[in-house]
């Protein structure tokens, strides 16, 4: 078995449903893999669309983001999503929604406090490249763009739930 379990994050009810989080270590490339299990009823088939609208927005944003650092030397980094897998229950009454992404780790140098101009300008920028492809993020804050660790890539963006297109 290539993957096992490093941690159980959360198990919450909240606004879409229940979710469980778990975060796993792919001990074949070392890869750390964040899994996300909904589960929703049929009263809940809104929140359910919402997710599916999140992984839309996101797979979309991976692309942009893609496209974006061929032709710019300051990195940014969207989680890749990995594997998604639906499931009905026997009556119908409720669906299972599973997304296995990866996990950027934020950086735990105190990067944020050496934020300069430069680096306003690359953010800038980037959104604005965003915008320009009509994908609009709606959620940008420290806890969604951040400094990550990886010698690739300088920021990350996630949390794809508030973007929306006008395409």
């Amino acid at each position: 078995n290539n993957i096992s379990l490093t941690n159980l994050n959360k198990i919450k009810n909240y606004k879409r449903g229940t979710i469980i989080t778990q975060i796993y270590n792919n001990k074949k490339n070392n890869q750390i893999i964040k899994k996300f299990t909904f589960t929703f009823s049929k009263s809940q088939i809104k929140d359910c669309i919402d997710v599916l609208n999140e992984i839309i927005m996101q797979k979309y944003a991976l692309e942009l983001t893609t496209k974006y650092n061929e032709t710019h030397d300051f990195k940014f980094k969207v989680p890749e999503i990995y594997n998604i897998n639906y499931k009905l229950n026997k009556n119908n009454d409720t669906i299972t929604i599973t997304i296995k992404m990866e996990k950027l780790n934020q950086s735990k140098d105190n990067k944020c406090l050496q934020l300069n101009s430069t680096i306003y300008n690359e953010i800038k920028n980037y959104l604005s490249y965003l915008r320009d492809n009509h994908l609009f993020h709606n959620d940008t804050h420290n806890e969604n763009l951040f400094f990550i660790d990886d010698p690739e890539y300088e920021m990350g963006l996630i949390d794809f739930g508030k973007a929306k297109t006008d395409i």
